[in-house]
């Protein structure tokens, strides 16, 4: 599952969003920037919003509605949600049995960070695969970045913790670390798009099936023709052994193969441009990849047309 631009299989979320867009509804992808406080449910086959899903506790400017969803259970970022005098710590809420739900539902249990603060952001990019996700707090852990692991997520109920913490051994302050997240079986891959003078980067965790406590990555990904700004890790996608970043500064973006051997400072296998490149505005700010398929957005494309 792609870190924060979810790729749906059973159904897609949407939302509607609070204050200034009250009345505003769109689709999953472009809600990012949105204060949004109820997201609801559509089934294939079904015109109309199934259920409305909603946090027990959301309060206005929550910034409720950062989904994604594999097979049944959708999990919904709230990166803006405060926590009593502390600002924007960020949380995440988890709803299950999605196939069956219908009117407004709360949810199964809320995600939290055990060391979150002021300003972290919690729940701003985020990779849900099976029982287990990938949260990133792009200014947790001093403003560098982390990105939390939580497992088990088929029992939990009430308000839980990570299991994991994810850092970058190398982190500096502003970096962006968790910028994006993407989780494929027991491999997570997190982007720092802000690295090394906005260069970016991304690393690879392996055998998250039994991580616990801060741990730190196994591999640094970087583009080989890397240069400031090109914000390589704005967008991650991980299947399987290949993983697939964006670097929408570049209107470009790299692909990885071989990442269950991968370790240490590694480059891309490849690099995918658009054909139309000098028109591709804001290519790879989106991407998926699944199997030997990639799918990319351009959403400046033409005037904000889009491609």
């Amino acid at each position: 599952m792609s870190r924060s631009f979810a790729s749906f299989t059973q159904s897609a979320l949407f939302f509607s969003g609070a204050a200034a867009v009250r009345r505003l509804a769109v689709l999953s992808p472009l809600s990012r920037s949105l204060p949004l406080l109820a997201c609801g449910l559509l089934l294939p086959g079904s015109p109309a919003r199934a259920a409305k899903l909603v946090a027990s506790d959301g309060a206005e400017a929550d910034a409720f509605g950062y989904t994604t969803l594999s097979g049944n259970t959708g999990l919904v970022g709230a990166g803006a949600d405060d926590s009593g005098e502390n600002l924007n710590v960020g949380s995440a809420y988890l709803f299950r049995n999605l196939d069956a739900a219908s009117g407004t539902i709360t949810e199964s249990a809320k995600l939290t960070a055990s060391d979150g603060g002021a300003e972290d952001g919690f729940g701003a990019s985020y990779s849900l695969w099976g029982n287990a996700a990938l949260l990133g707090a792009r200014g947790g852990n001093a403003d560098k970045g982390s990105v939390y692991l939580f497992r088990n997520l088929d029992t939990a109920s009430g308000t839980i913790t990570e299991n994991a913490i994810l850092t970058a051994s190398d982190g500096a302050v502003n970096d962006v670390f968790g910028a994006s997240s993407s989780l494929s079986g027991n491999t997570g891959l997190i982007g720092a798009s802000v690295d090394d003078s906005r260069r970016g980067s991304a690393y690879l965790f392996r055998n998250l099936d039994t991580a616990t406590g801060t741990i730190t990555q196994t591999a640094k990904l970087t583009a080989s023709d890397g240069a400031a700004g090109h914000l390589f890790g704005r967008s991650s996608s991980l299947s399987g052994n290949a993983g697939l970043i964006g670097a929408n500064g570049d209107n470009s973006a790299y692909l990885f193969r071989n990442l269950d051997t991968a370790t240490g400072a590694i480059t891309q296998t490849a690099k995918l441009i658009a054909s139309d490149r000098s028109l591709a505005n804001g290519f790879a700010n989106s991407l998926s990849l699944s199997g030997n398929i990639g799918l990319i957005g351009a959403y400046a494309t033409d005037f904000f047309k889009g491609s």
